[in-house]
């Protein structure tokens, strides 16, 4: 256990009487057991084969269930009448502190506000941007190949999608390690800030952003998102708030992770990146291999009504843990889940979740993760991870990989 994790330990909740004693498991979502021995995925997938139930229920982070199954997890996903958006974090006193609109609505009050969203970072704004996303790209990856060696981490995952995303909100780019200290209390919160108070410091950020785009809009992001009526009234300034800071929460958090464990598998596999470097058509497919196979969202929803899942009742109230990280992942929805196939067919995963609050940006984290691959790959065709490096994984609301130090040898 890290330090920063046990500075967090808190009481264990007692176990509700509506939870039987052969649904209790001891998981914390923030440091699942043997983590740092077997690796994320795989420390979430042992959990979902150790019991033949699909939902389970730990009295870490205040008590709270677990959907363990794909199409359990699907399915509450596109269940807003009785699994809530309205707190989406664990756990739910610092979730009730979590304010993004639309993130935190259900239909109908969400529908507008995604519209405005899909019209902001929808599949035709990011056809358009794809020659931005492309010349990031090249310009970091060409100034890392002479080295021969990268955190990857650190260098790229963390560099790209930052800086590609400023461009898109024309925001400087010298703000952005306050922003993303921030996304990461949030997402994966070591206990030094408050869900409030992380609330209060995006808040306080992009106020007079939002006053600028309103004075002087232009195509940014920001500008398009702000300058919008919901159901024909102006949007009030805790709306504009929520929108604003949920593009900045996917923008620099989100994709860098995914990147680093997509990284982390080319460099451990000779065989998958020769298949790329080989035949680089591939690469739109095997992207969405990666997807599946290395999923990094554990969010959450409140349950909304008394309801009956998996032969247990979960209680008005109750939070519930709806990981997609055991979506692609489950062998009840792909075969051999554990093993990356670029020629894999009828794939199946929730990794940008599912039903009305499915992943606004997933057209975008496509886009990003395939001209990553594409780029890295014709200037760096082969690397591996620095000989003797233990590579850690971090689990929480977003996954990630600490540190992924990768070399290679210089042309």
């Amino acid at each position: 256990m890290t330090d920063n994790v046990a500075e967090m330990a808190k009481p264990l909740a007692d176990v509700p009487s509506n939870v039987p004693a052969d649904r209790v498991v001891d998981f914390d979502i923030f440091n699942p057991p043997e983590i740092d021995e077997i690796g994320l995925h795989e420390a979430w997938v042992k959990l979902q084969q150790s019991t033949p139930h699909e939902v389970v229920w730990t009295p870490h982070n205040e008590g709270h269930w677990i959907a363990l199954r794909g199409k359990r997890v699907r399915a509450m996903y596109r269940d807003p009448d009785h699994f809530s958006s309205h707190v989406i974090w664990l756990p739910k006193s610092e979730g009730l502190q979590y304010g993004l609109v639309p993130t935190r609505l259900d239909p109908p009050q969400h529908t507008p506000f995604r519209e405005v969203l899909n019209n902001a970072i929808g599949i035709t704004v990011t056809k358009e941007v794809e020659p931005i996303v492309r010349e990031v790209a090249v310009e970091i990856i060409e100034d890392l190949a002479p080295r021969g060696a990268c955190n990857f981490t650190e260098d790229y995952a963390k560099q790209f999608p930052v800086r590609v995303f400023l461009k898109l909100l024309d925001i400087p780019y010298e703000d952005v390690a306050d922003v993303k200290k921030w996304v990461d209390q949030m997402t994966r919160p070591d206990g030094s800030m408050s869900m409030e108070e992380v609330m209060e410091n995006f808040f306080r950020y992009v106020d007079p952003i939002i006053d600028d785009r309103i004075a002087n809009p232009g195509e940014d992001l920001i500008s398009r998102v702000v300058n919008n009526d919901i159901d024909g009234r102006p949007m009030t300034r805790a709306e504009m708030r929520g929108l604003v800071s949920l593009l900045l929460v996917a923008g620099l958090d989100t994709v860098v992770n995914a990147l680093s464990f997509f990284m982390e598998f080319l460099a451990r596999s000779a065989s998958h990146r020769h298949e790329l470097v080989e035949n680089p058509k591939k690469i739109r497919l095997a992207v969405e291999e990666l997807f599946r196979r290395f999923p990094v969202v554990a969010e959450a929803r409140m349950v909304k009504v008394d309801t009956q899942v998996d032969g247990v009742t979960m209680k008005a109230g109750d939070m519930v843990c709806v990981p997609t990280i055991l979506g692609g992942t489950d062998d009840q929805m792909n075969k051999c889940p554990m093993q990356v196939d670029f020629n894999r067919k009828d794939t199946s995963h929730v990794t940008f979740g599912d039903g009305p609050h499915i992943c606004a940006g997933q057209h975008f984290a496509r886009q990003e993760a395939r001209v990553t691959i594409e780029e890295w790959l014709k200037r760096i065709p082969e690397f591996e991870i620095a000989p003797g490096s233990k590579i850690q994984h971090k689990s929480g609301i977003v996954c990630t990989v600490e540190d992924l130090p990768l070399v290679w040898k210089v042309k």
